[in-house]
């Protein structure tokens, strides 16, 4: 598991610096290294949140814990890289990194794509969008150990996928429900739940 992030690690930053960064940057780099695809390893980082999450699951006592310990596990590093964003737009360096301190205490929460449609904030740092759907995710799960629902992941991510697939058809938004409940990447998340199952249970593998 680690080798897979460490890969799908790699492929995002070198999608970043080849394919990102001379958009940001056009004189400063010669773009014979692109890697467009690289941006599929946040997909494959979602597949693996559904994994692992179940093995964090199994070790908590409740909800409240295993909230605790993702908050713990996100946000202070999540805060710390935003003030060194913030500390390096100070000195101007490029129009990319110019953000307010409101845009700075928006990001804070990690919900800024929630509240935009109410509060609008820019973006610190573009590459962070990924951490709210896996925050979006851990509630979700957070909810379902709650009323012990876990037991019917099956039946729960059915009709999660279900949803997600109709509203993405008609194009159907209720109050960012689809932000909420991860519309866009629920077949991610779910997927790495299964292959949990099936690496867990030889009944579910057959």
């Amino acid at each position: 598991m680690d080798a897979m992030r460490g890969l799908a690690a790699f492929a995002v930053v070198w999608y970043h610096y080849t394919t990102i960064f001379p958009t940001c940057y056009p004189d400063l780099y010669d773009n014979m290294l692109s890697f467009p695809k690289g941006y599929l390893g946040v997909q494959f980082f979602f597949m693996l949140s559904g994994f692992v999450i179940f093995i964090t699951l199994e070790k908590v006592k409740s909800a409240k814990e295993f909230l605790i310990q993702r908050f713990i596990r996100l946000y202070p590093t999540y805060w710390l890289c935003i003030l060194i964003t913030a500390t390096f737009s100070i000195f101007q360096l490029s129009v990319v990194l110019q953000v307010t301190l409101w845009a700075v205490i928006g990001n804070f929460t990690m919900i800024q794509d929630l509240i935009r449609p109410v509060v609008s904030f820019k973006h610190v740092d573009g590459a962070y969008w990924s951490l709210m759907p896996d925050l979006m995710f851990y509630l979700l799960m957070a909810v379902l150990l709650r009323f012990r629902l876990l037991k019917h992941i099956k039946i729960a991510g059915f009709i999660w996928i279900s949803t997600s697939l109709i509203c993405t058809i008609f194009d159907l938004s209720f109050l960012m429900l689809g932000v909420i409940l991860n519309f866009r990447y629920s077949s991610l998340f779910f997927s790495g739940i299964m292959f949990y199952l099936i690496w867990k249970n030889e009944n579910e593998r057959k």
